[in-house]
């Protein structure tokens, strides 16, 4: 299967669910996937293999590990299109990286959920990503809870309000 082809011939959800599965299936072809992802593509095909990418979580940590670095990395380029930020967070709200990343995946969460330039829907998969490693890592919990309250305060998407006040209650009832 020419994956390249498959994303530019036929742009549906169905479709992108459906090189999902068969990479689930297969998952020796996710490196095809992955390297469409590459920052010199500049092609459609770039934005649409991220958007498979954020169907994948069904494969586990193990098959990823090979290319955190790479998707960390990419979530620090602005200038990408949106939605490898948001397909990559997605990806990252259902996996749990290997503690070597950890501080790293904070991090880029934290600049994200910080940033007005970033949409609802990658900062909200942030507030998720950020609220997992809080019961790794207590410590992180109180600064989530002050950057998601000034966000609650000045920000009145529905995305950010909805996920914000989710994730505030269950860091409030921990404490």
């Amino acid at each position: 299967m020419n994956f390249e082809s498959e994303l530019l011939n036929d742009r549906s959800k169905e479709n992108m669910q459906a090189l999902a599965s068969h990479i689930i299936q297969y998952p020796e072809k996710l490196p095809e996937l992955i390297q469409l992802l590459d920052i010199s593509n500049k092609s459609e095909s770039q934005y649409r293999a991220a958007w498979v990418l954020g169907y994948l979580a069904p494969l586990g940590t193990g098959q990823f590990e090979p290319h955190f670095t790479h998707l960390i990395n990419l979530l620090d380029i602005q200038e990408l299109h949106p939605t490898i930020h948001r397909s990559i967070t997605r990806l990252f709200q259902y996996i749990t990286l290997p503690e070597d990343y950890h501080g790293r995946i904070i991090d880029v969460c934290f600049n994200i959920l910080s940033s007005d330039e970033h949409l609802s829907a990658q900062r909200a998969n942030c507030m998720t990503i950020l609220h997992n490693y809080s019961k790794i890592y207590p410590e992180i919990g109180h600064e989530l809870d002050i950057v998601i309250s000034e966000i609650l305060e000045y920000k009145k998407d529905p995305a950010l309000q909805s996920r914000g006040k989710k994730v505030l209650n269950t860091l409030r009832k921990k404490s």
